[in-house]
């Protein structure tokens, strides 16, 4: 071999990089399968937590409407509001409603309180029907008189919670569920009443919207799940004494349409 010439280092080599192995057909389509099984598991469980976040929020609202009544019970000599005041007892329709009152007295803070986050509006700022104008688009309250009352006039005035027998029975306030607001935003849409009527109504019913349960705030401040039964079955055979001759409560069911 011939000799190194005198001076001049030897070159270092490299080894050759090996060219990257591309995914082949199989293996992509099994990374999509795993990725398609994954999502499959996961979508349902994330909307499972959000409905269960949605319904434990809801019963945080009730319960702080539950604070609130009770307050204004102490504040009004043991009497509650109704769904609204009579026109001629309350000429200013800001003041007239059950939720409007709650915040003109200073006792609920946040308005966001009155709305179920199951339901449209989940929040104030989603209303397309305010508060202070037509009673919102809210939980709604029980409209009842106290037995031997007149339901012409006892039901849009203050009435004694005394005057209800067994108050843990006793439903005051309740996920609800107007069909024509609901038609018009094309949302199942909340309204601030809960109405007996002689005869299945469109608007102002119980909506079962938590598992086919709709959520409750008693005449006791206490908060607790109740069914279709509750309210088809039991308050329409028990309660008669607290609602017009022949009228009973309707309920819509979390799988029923409301169109």
């Amino acid at each position: 071999p011939s000799p190194k010439s005198p001076g001049r280092p030897a070159m270092p080599t490299h080894p050759r990089p090996r060219p990257r192995r591309a995914f082949t057909l199989i293996e992509l389509l099994t990374v999509i399968a795993i990725i398609g099984i994954l999502a499959a598991i996961l979508i349902p469980v994330a909307g499972k937590v959000r409905r269960h976040a949605q319904t434990s929020r809801c019963i945080g609202n009730l319960r702080g409407i539950g604070a609130a009544l009770a307050v204004f019970s102490v504040d009004n000599k043991d009497r509650l509001p109704p769904r609204n005041l009579a026109p001629a007892a309350e000429p200013s329709e800001t003041l007239r409603y059950w939720t409007s009152r709650l915040l003109r007295q200073g006792i609920v803070k946040d308005r966001d309180v009155f709305y179920c986050p199951s339901a449209f509006p989940s929040r104030d700022s989603e209303a397309t029907a305010k508060i202070e104008n037509t009673g919102g688009q809210t939980y709604g309250m029980r409209i009842w008189m106290p037995p031997g009352g007149k339901w012409g006039t006892d039901r849009e005035r203050d009435n004694l919670a005394s005057s209800i027998r067994s108050p843990s029975d006793f439903f005051l306030v309740a996920d609800s569920i107007w069909i024509d607001a609901s038609i018009a935003n094309g949302h199942p849409t909340q309204g601030y009443g809960i109405n007996p009527t002689p005869s299945s109504t469109r608007n102002q019913r119980v909506h079962l919207r938590h598992g086919n349960r709709a959520n409750v705030l008693f005449a006791d401040f206490h908060v607790a799940p109740k069914d279709a039964a509750y309210f088809t079955e039991h308050v329409n055979t028990t309660q008669t004494d607290y609602m017009n001759s022949g009228c009973y409560f309707s309920v819509l069911g979390e799988n029923e349409s409301y169109q």
